[in-house]
């Protein structure tokens, strides 16, 4: 060929080439399928059995590499991080970054925070494949830490495998809590689950994860406690009781109006609790408590003597 076409391929050129390539993995279009292969990928290139795992071994160090100098310059939530903390003598932040992993250039700040999001996207995404297919068990670490793997690709191998706690962990990294929480409430109640899924039978799983959630999220806290109260009202009640910052920082009103509609009882477990215990002393939970001592001497049916005992001593007890 003429000396044009022999020149090796630019710098540039290679990262576009690359760059291609790994979206198509990250997407699905892995060695072997019957996706189309990149321009510059002969067929013999395409790799399968004991030569797949080995080349996919060799190409997670380089996504490594490539997650770690995207960290530089991007913050967990996807907004740059300031253009002059991070570049080397003679180099801005953002030449650096563009020079090391974007195929072109981008010129406007949000051209340029768009492309590397999207980068970040691809490296992340095609990181977890990579583990996935060779070494299951380095995945779970990926994802627990910040970062940008694309959630229906996760959710999607994770289910497949049957990889539950790990899928469950990253749907709460990600803030997606309803579906965190139906996967929960799905496994929880299924008794016909796999042996993989079997520690995530009952209420336990998603007791912890709505303790786990800030007290901005009593909406969300409140739909899903329902079914963990009524199969286990003890371990339930520990949404709302637990020694934790987000549990004695719920909306106190909101969780007894709450409980009061679904059993009398554990509004007063919460009345006692946030009275007794946390040393509230808002005059209208004070009434209430009193008016129900009162009303369960008068009205309650008490299973013995030993039950309406009991009661007649806490009422003495909390109106001295």
């Amino acid at each position: 060929g003429n000396a044009e076409s022999d020149k090796p391929p630019s710098t540039e050129e290679r990262s576009g080439r690359e760059s291609v390539y790994i979206s198509r993995v990250s997407s699905g279009d892995e060695p072997g399928s019957s996706g189309t292969r990149p321009e510059g990928v002969s067929k013999a290139a395409l790799l399968d059995g004991k030569d797949l795992k080995a080349a996919t071994a060799e190409l997670r160090p380089f996504l490594v590499s490539a997650r770690t100098r995207m960290q530089r310059y991007l913050n967990p939530d996807g907004t740059l991080k300031d253009a002059q903390s991070h570049s080397t003598p003679g180099t801005s932040s953002v030449q650096e970054a563009q020079e090391l992993l974007l195929a072109q250039a981008p010129q406007s700040s949000d051209e340029r925070r768009q492309k590397m999001l999207e980068t970040a996207k691809v490296v992340d995404t095609t990181l977890f494949r990579a583990y996935m297919f060779a070494s299951p068990s380095l995945a779970g670490p990926l994802f627990r830490l910040d970062n940008f793997c694309d959630p229906d690709v996760v959710k999607e191998k994770l289910i497949e495998t049957e990889r539950y706690n790990d899928l469950v962990d990253f749907l709460y990294g990600k803030k997606l809590h309803e579906q965190a929480l139906d996967l929960l409430e799905r496994l929880g109640k299924d008794d016909k689950k796999s042996e993989s899924a079997s520690q995530l039978t009952g209420p336990r799983r998603t007791v912890a994860y709505l303790q786990g959630l800030p007290p901005e999220m009593i909406d969300l806290i409140l739909r899903y406690v329902e079914w963990p109260l009524i199969e286990d009202p003890d371990l339930a009640m520990e949404v709302f009781l637990a020694d934790s910052e987000n549990a004695e920082s719920l909306p106190r009103q909101r969780v007894l109006d709450f409980l009061r509609k679904k059993d009398k009882g554990l509004s007063v477990r919460y009345l006692k609790h946030i009275i007794g215990e946390l040393d509230d002393s808002t005059p209208q939970f004070h009434q209430e408590l009193v008016d129900t001592y009162v009303q369960g001497l008068k009205k309650r049916k008490f299973s013995d003597e030993l039950a309406r005992h009991e009661w007649e001593t806490d009422t003495l007890g909390f109106l001295r």
